[in-house]
């Protein structure tokens, strides 16, 4: 009996699992359904490409290295655009290295946010409109790096 209970749960685990999978991978297309398909392309190419070769460096996609409070991702999705699917690297040699493997298997095009080579400026927002606006980069968190 306590077989049959066993096979049971491991059958129901089993199918929410699949259940699951099948809903991530319906979800992931329609969210590459969203960008231009040479950038999709690119991005699915990178991936596996990065994994083939082993590149080192490669930190993702802009997308997934930031967190917004859900009510603000309208706001970053209008204000950012095509942006959000830049890729951050380490360095302008690894950007190079990813650009000429994506180039010599014809995967699509990409672009590369080069940590060396960002110098984000200071901004001063002003103060007079009070408490209640606040600038939206500072509601994005990310890694400092």
């Amino acid at each position: 009996n306590g077989r049959k209970e066993a096979w049971r749960a491991e059958q129901q685990a089993s199918e929410q699992y699949n259940a699951l999978n099948d809903e991530l991978n319906r979800r992931q297309q329609a969210f590459e359904s969203t960008m231009a398909r040479d950038i999709s392309r690119g991005v699915v190419g990178l991936v596996r490409l990065v994994n083939d070769h082993a590149v080192p460096g490669v930190h993702g996609r802009l997308i997934d290295l930031i967190q917004v409070p859900s009510q603000l991702n309208l706001a970053v999705e209008v204000t950012a655009g095509n942006s959000l699917f830049h890729v951050v690297v380490e360095s302008d040699d690894v950007a190079l290295r990813c650009s000429e493997l994506l180039r010599r298997h014809k995967a699509g095009r990409v672009t590369f946010m080069p940590l060396n080579t960002l110098n984000p400026m200071h901004v001063q927002y002003p103060t007079d409109f009070g408490q209640d606006v606040v600038p939206l980069a500072r509601k994005i968190r990310h890694d400092p790096k």
